[in-house]
């Protein structure tokens, strides 16, 4: 069987959820915002790709996420070990060799983050937190005194699940990573990606001129120097599909995707397909680097081409120290070859899409 992904959620109640955020948002709207935020992992997690079977244990019985074709389960009584040690037994004894819990307040962890997890060849996987604790747990075994002694929501509820599980006598490795939505900071980290309309233009012209000037100030002159023109924008949008991701009412990314092949592509290079969509002017403002935006667009333009329909995304990368072609490796995207095009060195990419 393959492996199961359990969301733990909370009933989306005021006053019950999100209490760090209701202070400044309000209970009300906090609720809402986590109610969003467990729909959003949901709707990436069943639209990424990933090789396992989606459910939602929430903590009490609630009419939330009823759209999504999920599996449904009640979590047990107790605490939170309790809780996550009764889930894990299950799944694993429905004849799974791997389980995990996902936390439902990640809205943007990486897809490749929980398949790293998946794959480590452990009998305890823990996803970190920046905060202390953790955002996922995989197992391929469990214990009864796996969490004994853990102080929950600290901390050092990381390392004090880590200590008890090696006591249990289960081993235990660490994966990536990232950050769970509890206060303002991490929500100003949380962008939303939506497909470009016309009002966006002149906001993504900002984006790609503010990331080309930086690449020519760190690395010279290159075939990212030059800007964009609003009316090219607006063309791109109008004629192709431009994705961004936004933080309120400012732009931090974007990319196009298009069914046209770019002129610096050759075929030749890819998976033969029925439909290839085709990956470019992809662009996240220097001040939002490093805070994962690339990947979010890269896994909503996956979940985007696989609606397309289209079995393949293509693209070409700048073989330079600017760090793309790391960057696509890095997000489980394919080397597919090298080729210097009009004296212009490239790497073609490809992401096969699974159904």
């Amino acid at each position: 069987m393959r492996p199961a992904i359990a969301v733990f959620a909370k009933a989306p109640i005021a006053g019950r959820v999100k209490t760090r955020l209701a202070v400044s948002l309000g209970p009300e709207s906090a609720a809402r915002l986590y109610e969003s935020m467990v729909s959003r992992l949901l709707d990436r997690l069943i639209g990424g790709g990933l090789a396992a079977d989606i459910e939602l244990q929430a903590d009490i019985s609630t009419d939330a996420w009823k759209s999504f074709n999920v599996t449904r389960r009640l979590q047990v009584d107790g605490n939170l070990g309790d809780r996550m040690r009764s889930a894990l037994s299950l799944m694993l004894a429905e004849g799974r060799h791997r389980a995990m819990i996902l936390g439902g307040d990640v809205p943007t962890v990486p897809i490749s983050h929980l398949e790293k997890l998946l794959a480590f060849d452990a009998d305890v996987a823990l996803g970190p937190a920046e905060d202390g604790g953790y955002y996922a747990i995989a197992c391929r075994r469990t214990t009864e005194t796996m969490f004994d002694g853990v102080a929950w929501s600290t901390v050092s509820a990381l390392t004090d699940t880590k200590a008890a599980c090696e006591r249990a006598g289960l081993t235990v490795a660490i994966g990536e990573s990232w950050f769970d939505v509890d206060t303002p900071e991490d929500l100003a980290r949380w962008p939303q990606v939506t497909v470009a309309d016309d009002s966006d233009a002149a906001g993504i012209v900002t984006v790609r001129s503010a990331a080309a000037n930086r690449l020519t100030h760190d690395f010279g002159k290159g075939h990212w120097s030059s800007c964009p023109t609003e009316n090219g924008v607006l063309r791109q949008i109008r004629t192709e599909r431009a994705l961004v991701a936004r933080s309120g009412d400012r732009i931090l990314g974007t990319l196009v995707l298009a069914t046209k092949k770019p002129w610096a592509i050759d075929v030749a290079y890819f998976t033969v397909v029925p439909k290839a969509i085709y990956l470019h002017s992809m662009a996240v403002t220097p001040d939002a680097q490093r805070r994962g935006i690339g990947r979010i667009l890269l896994e909503e333009a996956q979940r985007i081409a696989r609606a397309w329909p289209a079995q393949s995304i293509r693209l070409d990368a700048y073989d330079a120290a600017a760090g793309a072609v790391e960057f696509y490796a890095k997000c489980g995207f394919r080397e597919t070859g090298r080729v210097v095009y009009r004296g212009t060195p490239l790497v073609y990419f490809e992401s096969v899409l699974s159904r």
